[in-house]
């Protein structure tokens, strides 16, 4: 055979293979374009809204993009909502098990837990995670990071990172975990939550956190839901949650449940350092007189004596009868979680101050790692957060 017949099958053999991969990969394109129509037609079924103009494709050769313009989705009874003018999801034709999600476009988030985003969104304008489908059926995994983030209230994130997994089948049994999650920001602003004269920036902040009991119905309204989860015994362990804020560096664990008003009932035994610095910022911002700064400061050189290092303490943090205590101070009301649900809660009765409690004994829980406390001049590279590591794959 000579070399321009050799040329000449090396060439037809090639596009053979690129018409059958091309073949192919327009077929899975096709496939993928029923698949995903037949999953909003479930989801339509179960009660969510989907709603888009169009389905593009994109990617070839080598991967699949699957591109929905002008695009909303909303929970029974509207509970959260997710609008945007495109959103990609892409994979290998051969991996079937993994997406990988962005949007360069802006996206708007609003939710009943999210107070005042129903008139004003939340608004990501950069989207990048993915979604693990693990094979077996037994759970999916989602990851996402998010940035440039605004809000209500002049509420502003730099980076947000969020990862949880979920079971492939909703738990029926109270022990069962319904969701576990991890949640990091760096370079927050929320002036709607911080009193008038402190800092409105958050350096960071962290949350792991395991929710378990049986997953209710989700076409009943939202209290109903709450009351139904908190009936059946539901509740919420936070096994990390860190805060790193001016002079403030916090952190600690908990559990959270509900109260028969649907108001958070909470019990955190926390450590912190920076509590005389944070009471001065208080004084100087007319929160506290001088005479309760004294009372913290003198607190903390006691509480700090045999813990190894200084300023830091140990200390009790509770939500009870709708009151945030901070040891045995009583700090603000707490509301329902949903407004008007249920019956009044009973009138709260006015702080007491001038006690003097002992604090239990705590185990320390962890600290803010070193990572996340400079975080707030570095942004998290990648896809997941650094200040913590990321769920295992």
């Amino acid at each position: 055979m000579g070399k321009r017949s050799l040329l000449l099958s090396v060439v037809g053999i090639l596009v053979l293979l690129v018409g059958a991969w091309s073949a192919w990969w327009f077929y899975s394109a096709r496939l993928a374009i029923s698949s995903f129509q037949d999953w909003v037609s479930e989801q339509r079924s179960q009660g969510y809204d989907i709603n888009f103009q169009r389905i593009d494709t994109g990617g070839y050769p080598f991967s699949l993009a699957l591109t929905a313009t002008r695009f909303g989705v909303a929970a029974p009874l509207r509970a959260w909502t997710v609008s945007g003018d495109a959103l990609t999801v892409t994979f290998k034709p051969w991996q079937l098990d993994r997406y990988q999600i962005s949007s360069d476009q802006p996206l708007r988030l609003s939710a009943v837990m999210i107070p005042e985003s129903q008139k004003t969104p939340v608004v990501i304008q950069d989207l990048t995670g993915d979604y693990l489908f693990h094979r077996d059926g037994a759970k999916h995994q989602l990851r996402l990071i998010a940035a440039d983030v605004s809000g209500p209230n002049g509420l502003t994130i730099d980076t947000i990172g969020v990862s949880g997994t979920m079971p492939f089948h909703a738990p029926q049994d109270r022990d069962a975990d319904i969701m576990t999650g991890h949640l990091e920001l760096v370079g927050a602003k929320m002036p709607g939550l911080v009193p008038q004269g402190l800092s409105e920036q958050i350096e960071a902040a962290i949350l792991d956190f395991t929710v378990s009991g049986p997953q209710p119905n989700p076409e009943f309204s939202m209290a109903k839901r709450l009351s139904d989860w908190r009936d059946a015994g539901g509740g919420v362990e936070v096994s990390k949650i860190a805060l790193a804020w001016q002079d403030l560096n916090l952190s600690g664990d908990g559990t959270i449940s509900l109260d028969e008003y649907l108001r958070p009932l909470a019990a955190f035994g926390m450590q912190a350092t920076g509590l005389s610095e944070t009471a001065r910022r208080f004084e100087e911002a007319g929160l506290i007189d001088r005479q309760i700064r004294r009372y913290i400061e003198m607190g903390v050189g006691l509480l700090s004596l045999g813990s190894g290092q200084a300023g830091m303490v140990r200390f009790p943090v509770t939500i009870q009868d709708g009151i945030l205590s901070l040891g045995p101070v009583a700090l603000t009301e707490i509301p329902p979680i949903v407004a008007g649900a249920g019956p009044l809660p009973p009138a709260v009765p006015a702080p007491k101050t001038g006690e003097i409690t002992t604090f239990p004994d705590l185990a320390p829980p962890p600290t803010v790692s070193d990572e996340t406390l400079d975080a707030g001049s570095n942004q998290m590279q990648g896809t997941d957060p650094q200040a913590a590591p990321a769920p295992a794959q």
